[in-house]
């Protein structure tokens, strides 16, 4: 959340500006130079050098630059930045900016002021939909492996006639073939199936064990405990 025209100033302390999951980052009015101006907040005289040098220094970094802009605009800046919103602000004009470096980043939508504020709220949507909402799971096959189905399988290759395959066998690539054809034939009656959904943000080698050991892991590194996280490892 992004707050402009607060008035912040030194004599308000952190603590009651407080929002519970937060962090709050300030720009409080300079006192001395308010007294000579109207308007609720500093001006916005951003640099254009250190627009560009913030973009040099993390050039893969997320940048979001915002508040009431008035006759500022970034277009000339060394970094290429987007403003994103494009609905009323302040009666019929656009004055509370949003600019970032992600072209098309956000969707605009205004609503009613906070509050007695003669400016309106803006919400930003992100255009960007994860990959988990573009396209739909996919249906698979697995084998449920257990120790009673390697017992099955190990009884079923104990009691096979080997020779068998290497009578009836012309030459060593027939003789792989038929080994591997029947191995597989083995495998698939002794070792059952379950159909389970495959979400596109998931990595095949993501199994239901996996998950459980990250999530523990997660529990574990939140709590601080240094020791059960190593041993974990």
């Amino acid at each position: 959340m992004s707050f402009t025209e607060t008035w912040l100033n030194d004599n308000i302390t952190d603590e009651s500006m407080y929002i519970d999951g937060f962090k709050l980052l300030r720009g409080d009015r300079n006192l001395d130079l308010a007294a000579k101006q109207k308007g609720g907040g500093r001006g916005c005289k951003g640099s254009k050098h250190g627009h560009t040098g913030l973009g040099i220094a993390h050039p893969y970094a997320f940048i979001v630059i915002d508040g009431d802009f008035n006759h500022t605009n970034l277009k000339k800046t060394g970094v290429h930045y987007y403003q994103h919103v494009n609905c009323p602000t302040r009666e019929e004009a656009t004055l509370d900016l949003c600019y970032s470096n992600v072209k098309d980043a956000y969707n605009a939508v205004s609503i009613s002021p906070l509050g007695e504020s003669d400016h309106n709220l803006v919400i930003l949507y992100p255009r960007h939909r994860p990959i988990v909402l573009r396209q739909k799971p996919a249906v698979i096959t697995v084998q449920q492996w257990s120790q009673e189905s390697l017992d099955q399988l190990q009884s079923t290759l104990d009691t096979t006639d080997w020779d068998m395959f290497i009578r009836s066998s012309s030459d060593i690539d027939e003789l792989t073939d038929a080994i591997t054809g029947y191995v597989n034939f083995c495998v698939d009656c002794s070792v059952p199936t379950k159909q389970v959904k495959v979400y596109p943000n998931n990595k095949p080698w993501i199994t239901s064990t996996v998950k459980s050991v990250i999530n523990r892991k997660k529990g574990i590194f939140g709590r601080g405990d240094r020791a059960e996280l190593k041993r974990l490892y």
